[in-house]
C-alpha cells in the first residue's frame, strides 16, 4: 500500500494508535466465512464482538475466544487483521471495545480498507 495512503487512514483514526501498519491487504470482506480470534480473559467480550459483527456488519463470522491476559495496558488493544484472520487482544471488556470501534472506523467509505457484506 501506498505510504502516504496508510499515513491518511492512520490520521483519521480516533484516539490515534501508538502504532499502526498497513499491510499489502486491499481489503479484508468480513463475511460469515470469516475468522476472529478474541484473547481476552473477560467472558463479555465474546457477545460484545458476535453484536458488533451481527449488527454492523450484517455477518456472523466465528467468533473463536481464548481467556487469554495479553501484556497490554488495562484500555489497550491490538488488532491484526489479515486475508483470513482478525484477531483482536485485551484485557478488559473495554478495550475491545475500542477494538471494535476502530474497525467500524476502517470500515468507512472514505477509508475503504475493511467491507462487510451489509448493504450501503
Amino acid at each position: 500500500m501506498d505510504p502516504r495512503h496508510a499515513q491518511m487512514i492512520q490520521s483519521r483514526l480516533v484516539p490515534p494508535p501508538q502504532k499502526f501498519t498497513m499491510p499489502d491487504l486491499a481489503v479484508w470482506k468480513i463475511t460469515d466465512e470469516s475468522r476472529v480470534r478474541l484473547l481476552c480473559p473477560e467472558p463479555e467480550a465474546a457477545a460484545l464482538a458476535e453484536a458488533f459483527f451481527r449488527t454492523i456488519c450484517s455477518a456472523t463470522p466465528t467468533v473463536q475466544t481464548e481467556p487469554k491476559s495479553c501484556n497490554l495496558p488495562e484500555e489497550g488493544y491490538r488488532l491484526d487483521i489479515t486475508q483470513n484472520l482478525c484477531t483482536i487482544e485485551a484485557n478488559t471488556a473495554q478495550a475491545v471495545r475500542y477494538a471494535l470501534h476502530t474497525i467500524r472506523q476502517l470500515m468507512e467509505s472514505e477509508r475503504g480498507v475493511l467491507t462487510s457484506t451489509r448493504q450501503q
